[in-house]
């Protein structure tokens, strides 16, 4: 497929071209039938991603809210878009389209990215329980975990 086209707009446009076929060309006792629908296949994982991305805010909201309190279960609700969007945004800059794997790809660092949210706000929200500031409990929460993060990232990343 060519850079930068849609499959799923391509899939609309080529249905079109058959069915004008089907209606003017195509002798009676014929038929054309389509084997395989990667646009159909696509447009569905998109669709599986963006459910499982709306899954997991509101499940880690509630999650968090009941175990937590509300503001590390909002902190962690508004990572997941966040990171969600950066890597949707910085995807292409490696000439990388959004095609049937990179979109399963994304559905397993959304996974990641859930857990790493957790692991953070909960490393901070000790913190501030063991009386150190809220700024200062959100920096060095996050630091100490970062190599361990990174690390677990990699090999995750290593492994596909």
């Amino acid at each position: 497929m060519k850079e930068g086209r849609n499959v799923v707009q391509l899939g609309a446009e080529i249905e079109e071209v058959v069915q004008r076929f089907r209606e003017t060309s195509l002798p009676d006792g014929l038929e054309v039938t389509r084997v395989n629908d990667i646009p159909r296949q696509v447009d569905s994982l998109i669709a599986d991603f963006v459910e499982s991305l709306w899954q997991a805010i509101v499940i880690d909201l509630l999650v968090a809210c009941l175990k937590m309190g509300w503001r590390p279960a909002l902190v962690m609700a508004t990572a997941i878009p966040l990171c969600m969007i950066s890597a949707i945004a910085i995807v292409p800059y490696f000439g990388v389209e959004l095609e049937q794997f990179a979109i399963a790809s994304l559905i397993i660092v959304l996974g990641m990215v859930v857990d790493n949210a957790i692991v953070v706000t909960d490393n901070a929200h000790r913190l501030i329980n063991d009386g150190v500031p809220r700024e200062q409990a959100s920096i060095e929460g996050a630091n100490s975990l970062a190599r361990s993060i990174l690390s677990s990232t990699l090999t995750t990343v290593g492994a596909y």
